[in-house]
């Protein structure tokens, strides 16, 4: 599965494209603020209802990237961490 995205920090949703996905839908991804340099906070968005919450935060050697979510697809609180190491 491949997901790609492009947007700025105008809290406008922007799509969020995935190759491979199981269930068609239609899906964005707001971008909040960033919270720091390396941090930003997000929001997808699946058919107009709020799929996910969490941050995505660049490691400081810039080595590893971290997708940490707060919430699930069902609005409930998650722990869930995807890290992907740069090659």
């Amino acid at each position: 599965m491949l997901a790609m995205y492009v947007a700025r920090y105008d809290g406008k949703a922007y799509p969020f494209m995935i190759r491979g996905a199981a269930a068609a839908c239609t899906m964005s991804l707001t971008p909040a603020e960033p919270v720091d340099g390396r941090t930003v906070a997000f929001r997808v968005l699946a058919d107009g209802r709020t799929a996910a919450t969490g941050i995505t935060k660049i490691a400081v050697d810039g080595k590893s990237l971290s997708i940490t979510y707060k919430t699930n697809s069902m609005g409930e609180p998650s722990s869930a961490v995807l890290v992907y190491d740069k090659q």
